[in-house]
């Protein structure tokens, strides 16, 4: 996994990775993914991976108060 998530491959970041760049469990992570909650992600195949742009807009609106998940 890359130091820098930034710099990951395809921009896009795995189950594992989004846990630990949020800093939850990777159980919390699906709590918090839609349809379920506000977090999206994206599916491909049986793959589901997450944008750093979307987890870096979930923290920004739950820093905000705008969800309530």
């Amino acid at each position: 996994m890359p130091e820098n998530f930034n710099e990951t491959a395809c921009g896009l970041l795995t189950v594992k990775e989004a846990a630990k760049w949020l800093k939850v469990s990777e159980r919390t992570l699906w709590k918090i993914t839609s349809p379920r909650a506000s977090l999206k992600c994206c599916r491909i195949g049986n793959r589901v991976l997450y944008s750093l742009s979307a987890l870096q807009n979930y923290v920004a609106e739950k820093e905000s108060g705008t969800l309530d998940a």
